[in-house]
């Protein structure tokens, strides 16, 4: 290979071209000469100058190496005498060659080392210079040149740099390599589900354990084992919203004739009774801490119930909305609630705010046309409450609540019942009513669609995400409840025991149905 770059021995089939040519005139070898001056340049000088002044320079560094290589100092002294038959010179390949870092470090080869500081501030600008380095897939010691193909290397891109929360999930899923579920993965008879749309009466717990309201039926569905309880009986009241609490362990439940009960699902027992609503209790929600509930009713109240008094009062009372109030989320940071009413307004609500606390709501938003039920708070963001408007809005907004102001907003084109955040991706997941009965999955903050599944012959009434961020159950109207595995990652990068051990993690080999 040197002797053909140096032109040492004769290629007979070769053309004697212009640069050949030009040598046969000047009867000079063509050798370059390394200026150390200034920034780094390149000229072509006699050979006197290079035999007598050239040193090989560290293009790294920009400085002198105290040893010359072998295969420089052959090229450096090559004959002078010119061989008659020329051939073609040697081109290198330049596939595996980061032309802009080349370009970079014969522009400026010593800044970085030039630069006095204090050795912290050295080390913390080596730091971020190997770190912008490596987002374009170089390090500190890669070649200028590189004369074979770069080998194929399983490099990061830039986006795994960024931090969990920063991390760009809004892409489409089949860029992300996921699969967006066609039809419900599994399916289970409901009957006597209850065809309202202000109720709440489905729940998931982080225990695993799924709680739907039939009529006036409790049932547990366990997802570990496939087993389905009926918890408790009301008879002729009928249950009209339940909630978990966050440690699992605890269930409240809402009744048509006012009442909020709480109960303890391990015992199997009833912990304390609560009347102090004038009408049905049709939303509730636990604070993250698991020591306040609060509760939503028909006439627009909204009361709050400090679980550790032994009195069964509410600690505050609150007239939120002129009509029922059938959306009641907590923030996951135990700040904020928001309520969402059939007056069409919603009402984020600060407690802890010495200028409105349980007096004023701190904002009120009235631009949906239609109920709000659907109430969502961002998990990795917490300013951001997400709201949808029922059959005469169907709008989702994302809003800020520190400053009032609409973040996003779509247009569904159906009554939207529920919204969930996934926790795993920045996306939005909507469930729906007429006309499409469908569940849509939304990326933000552009809320463009990125997937939508069919299957539910009548509109989705209820919706909840199970503990482990990738399946959701849906309770509709046609009185079935349906589970759909929507946020599963890549399944390429998965083993094959891997994606039979997600297929089965719900299994009802004995029931496919519920009581």
């Amino acid at each position: 290979m040197r002797d053909v770059s140096t032109n040492q021995h004769p290629v007979t089939n070769g053309n004697a071209y212009r640069w050949g040519l030009r040598k046969i005139f000047t009867q000079e070898p063509l050798v370059p000469a390394v200026s150390l001056k200034g920034n780094m340049n390149l000229s072509l000088s006699s050979k006197k100058q290079a035999s007598g002044n050239c040193r090989p320079v560290s293009i790294l560094s920009g400085t002198p190496s105290k040893s010359t290589p072998k295969k420089v100092l052959s090229h450096l002294n090559t004959p002078t005498s010119v061989q008659k038959t020329h051939g073609d010179r040697f081109i290198p390949s330049r596939v595996g060659t980061n032309l802009d870092y080349s370009a970079h470090k014969l522009t400026f080869p010593s800044r970085t080392g030039t630069l006095s500081s204090s050795p912290s501030e050295s080390e913390k600008r080596k730091v971020v210079f190997d770190k912008l380095l490596s987002l374009e897939g170089c390090t500190s010691e890669t070649r200028v040149l590189r004369f074979r193909s770069a080998e194929t290397e399983n490099t990061p891109t830039k986006y795994q740099y960024w931090s969990s929360y920063g991390t760009p999930k809004d892409l489409s899923a089949k860029k992300q390599g996921r699969r967006i579920p066609k039809s419900a993965d599994k399916v289970l008879d409901a009957p006597d589900l209850q065809n309202d749309f202000y109720l709440n009466i489905l729940d998931w717990s982080v225990k695993n354990q799924i709680a739907i309201a039939l009529s006036s039926c409790v049932y547990l569905l366990d997802i570990d084992s496939g087993e389905i309880t009926s918890f408790c009986d009301f008879e002729s009241v009928l249950v009209t919203s339940l909630q978990w609490d966050p440690s699992g362990k605890t269930l409240a439940i809402g009744t048509s004739n006012a009442q909020v009960q709480i109960w303890d699902v391990t015992a199997v027992k009833l912990l304390k009774t609560l009347q102090t609503h004038e009408s049905r209790v049709s939303s509730l929600s636990w604070e993250p801490h698991g020591t306040l509930l609060s509760s939503g009713s028909q006439s627009g109240s909204i009361h709050h119930y400090d679980i550790r008094d032994p009195q069964p009062v509410a600690t505050h009372e609150v007239n939120a909305h002129s009509l029922e109030v059938c959306g009641l989320r907590w923030s996951p940071t135990g700040r904020l609630l928001a309520s969402g009413g059939n007056d069409n307004t919603v009402n984020v609500w600060d407690p802890f705010s010495t200028a409105t606390g349980w007096r004023a709501p701190s904002h009120t938003f009235s631009q949906h046309t239609a109920a709000v039920k659907a109430l969502a708070w961002c998990p990795w963001q917490h300013n951001i409450l997400a709201t949808g408007g029922g059959t005469a809005d169907q709008y989702i907004r994302a809003w800020n609540v520190f400053t009032g102001n609409v973040e996003s907003s779509i247009d569904t084109g159906s009554q939207v019942s529920g919204l969930l955040w996934s926790p795993v991706y920045h996306e939005l997941l909507s469930t729906h009513g007429q006309p499409d009965n469908m569940v849509a999955i939304w990326s933000y903050p552009a809320l463009g669609k990125v997937g939508r599944m069919l299957g539910h012959e009548d509109r989705i009434l209820h919706s909840a995400m199970g503990p482990d961020g990738q399946t959701v159950a849906t309770a509709s109207a046609d009185e079935t409840l349906r589970f759909w595995k929507c946020f599963v990652g890549d399944s390429r990068s998965k083993s094959k025991k891997e994606c039979e051990e997600d297929a089965s993690h719900i299994d009802y080999s004995l029931q496919r149905y519920i009581r």
